[in-house]
């Protein structure tokens, strides 16, 4: 490429999937789940891995405040369905002078389209909202459905 000049021809927005099945979803940067804990009368981050099932639990509910800041309080989202699968990467990162615990994994997820819409497109995970995006993407650049038939293409 070097010295050569391009001229761009069209741009276009890509549409996201419709999550109106069960989704497999690979994360492109580690994402962070935590808990605070008090210990001596101080607050403490505990940070979760997907082994944990507060992990899940905190993963959904920090959706749900995204969901609740951008759509207004009285929506009402139904539930998520979400699982890790196979094996996931632990990855130590330093953030704002800290370290942090984050994870890279793919999981299968389903239940409030909305819900998991947000995730896709702001982020799954509590850094992403001032740390840069903790974006998933679909395995492969595709969602998979499965239908018990095994996948097809959403």
């Amino acid at each position: 490429m070097g010295a050569a000049l391009l001229t761009v021809e069209t741009i276009a927005v890509e549409e996201g999937p419709a999550f109106s099945h069960l989704v497999l979803l690979r994360t492109i940067s580690p994402i962070v789940v935590s808990t605070v804990e008090l210990r001596n009368g101080k607050r403490h981050r505990r940070f979760l891995s997907p082994e944990s099932p507060e992990f899940w639990r905190n993963l959904e509910q920090n959706l749900r405040r995204k969901a609740h800041t951008l759509f207004g309080a009285d929506d009402v989202f139904d539930s998520l369905s979400l699982r890790s699968v196979g094996q996931w990467r632990s990855r130590l990162v330093r953030v704002q002078g800290r370290q942090v615990r984050c994870f890279q994994l793919r999981f299968w997820a389903s239940g409030d389209a909305t819900l998991l819409a947000l995730g896709y497109s702001a982020g799954f995970g509590e850094r992403n909202q001032r740390d840069g995006p903790d974006c998933p993407y679909c395995w492969h650049g595709k969602a998979y459905g499965s239908t018990g038939q095994g996948r097809q293409y959403l």
